[in-house]
């Protein structure tokens, strides 16, 4: 696990610029929504071309978000930046093989125009058909990507430099070797990847043969995040949000439409009754504005230096209005993936059986979405503003509030009971113990401590004597990095830095009872005398 954790200092980047980049969509979009209009109708043409722009280069960031983590995760592992280079060709190199080679016959949301990347099949490839778009791969061409660059790279250091090809550099090798084997996976990844397509398609089927039945949607919750984690969300969402998998209705003039989304969004143009629909966007409003929040704060709360708190403050109250308005399940997912695996699974549990709550009490509220999927931000307070005054929605939108109220608090305690309890070994205290002494022993006893504070990943201990840190006892007990500040040393734990943080300070106050206790012995001894 110490190298999975430490995945969590790679990625901080990337998670950064994401959510900057919904931060600017956010931003954006406010004051062009349709709900947000009627209350704040901007007409100046300048001010909306400016917040049509903000939109557009968050959701692009967005879309750059695989390719960053490709150069994050080859630049951050070696002292060279032949592999960042390199896996950024290779990443364009993939797509474009899947662009040629695979299969046309897929719906077409299961392409895209990366980067702009298209082509003419017919001049270029000599044959009947129009234009042709990579697949949508999501995480899985980065993480191909990273796997083969390293691969390659780690290979050309160690080649024989004497032959017919001695000529040819190391990092000229690298390169070479690189687009090869992206090629030939590319070449297979396009041709299996239908497959991996039409049994989704088969699951989404089934599902949407009863999507009254509760069961089914908790189905739909599980795999709609994790698709969403690596980047496929459009792959489940665009068959039930716009296809006929969620639904179809036609209106009085005899159009058709399809999905859920699509029809929530004509029937609310229309002013006509939207029950039955709505179903796959209700949970959002309740993990928005509630659930998220909660573990927000349960994550602020974990920090015990109060020099700390201060300084995060602000940034976790941006967080929850940005996850108000605008929505942060994604990165907030990838944060726990890799720092909480467990905690992750817990919350796509949690999600998961909200729709299959609102589906057995028959609570929909959908929104108003017109653009691409891209860019939807969906169950936010923005969305919910527009149905506050019609009465029709008035139960439901108070059913979602009361769901909403528990969610917080659970998400609120289920984070705290992760990190404070779970994040360890709780099957295995023996483990927990010796880790918990070993550490101790690391820093030198519970004398040597100063000032201790835990975080979520790290602890941070001020030494009175900083020489008696014992680095390889660390790495025995798996902490990844150790950076010495005005603070003391910042120990990255992982997840149980909290566990540990509470262990050491039951041993030191032990420690304490014991310094206080011997001066009452010695003196009772001198009585005695």
């Amino acid at each position: 696990m110490k190298r999975w954790y430490s995945l969590l200092e790679i990625l901080q980047f990337p998670l950064k610029m994401f959510f900057i980049a919904i931060v600017l969509m956010g931003i954006g979009d406010f004051f062009i929504n349709p709900n947000i209009t009627p209350y704040i109708n901007v007409t100046n043409e300048i001010f909306l071309s400016i917040c049509r722009f903000l939109k557009y280069v968050g959701s692009f960031l967005i879309a750059l978000f695989p390719m960053l983590i490709v150069i994050k995760l080859l630049s951050k592992r070696y002292e060279d930046s032949v592999p960042a280079y390199v896996g950024v060709i290779a990443f364009v190199i993939f797509h474009v093989v899947t662009m040629f080679v695979a299969t046309t016959d897929l719906p077409s949301y299961c392409y895209s125009s990366f980067l702009g990347m298209q082509i003419d099949a017919k001049v270029v490839l000599l044959s009947a058909g129009g234009i042709r778009y990579p697949l949508v791969t999501g995480l899985l061409s980065s993480i191909i990507v990273v796997v083969i660059t390293r691969m390659c790279y780690m290979g050309s250091r160690r080649r024989f430099t004497y032959g017919v090809l001695s000529f040819i550099d190391n990092d000229s090798w690298s390169l070479i070797t690189t687009i090869i084997y992206t090629v030939i996976v590319a070449i297979l990844f396009s041709l299996g990847w239908p497959y991996v397509i039409n049994f989704l398609k088969q699951i989404f089927e089934m599902i949407a043969s009863d999507i009254y039945n509760p069961i089914n949607m908790f189905v739909y919750g599980v795999i709609e995040r994790i698709m969403s984690l690596f980047g496929l969300d459009v792959l489940i969402r665009n068959p039930f949000w716009l296809n006929s998998l969620g639904g179809s209705w036609m209106d009085a003039f005899g159009k058709n439409y399809v999905g859920d989304v699509s029809i929530w969004t004509a029937l609310t143009t229309q002013n006509l009754d939207t029950f039955g629909y709505g179903r796959f966007i209700t949970p959002y409003y309740v993990m928005n504005m509630f659930a998220v929040p909660g573990m927000i704060w349960a994550m602020f709360f974990l920090h015990t230096d109060k020099m700390e708190k201060r300084k995060y403050a602000f940034f976790f109250v941006l967080a929850t209005f940005v996850s108000v308005f605008n929505g942060t399940l994604i990165p907030l997912e990838i944060l726990l993936i890799v720092s909480a695996p467990m905690l992750y699974f817990m919350h796509v549990l949690s999600m998961s059986a909200l729709f299959a709550i609102f589906t057995g009490l028959s609570v929909q509220l959908g929104y108003t979405f017109t653009g691409a999927l891209e860019t939807a931000m969906p169950g936010t307070l923005t969305s919910l503003i527009g149905y506050f005054g019609n009465e029709n929605y008035a139960q439901t939108i108070m059913i979602i509030l009361i769901v909403g109220v528990i969610y917080f608090i659970l998400y609120f305690l289920m984070t705290n009971l992760y990190y404070k309890v779970l994040a360890g070994d709780f099957l295995d205290i023996h483990k927990n113990e010796d880790t918990l002494f070993t550490f101790i022993e690391a820093i030198g006893g519970v004398a040597n401590i100063r000032i201790i504070n835990s975080s979520l990943n790290k602890i941070t201990v001020m030494l009175y004597d900083p020489t008696k840190l014992n680095y390889r006892l660390l790495e025995e007990i798996d902490v990844f990095k150790v950076t010495e500040s005005r603070a003391g040393f910042a120990i990255e734990f992982g997840p149980n830095s909290t566990i540990i943080r509470k262990g050491v300070v039951k041993e030191w106050k032990k420690y304490q009872e014991e310094l206080l206790r011997k001066p009452v012995e010695q003196e009772s001894q001198i009585k005695v005398k």
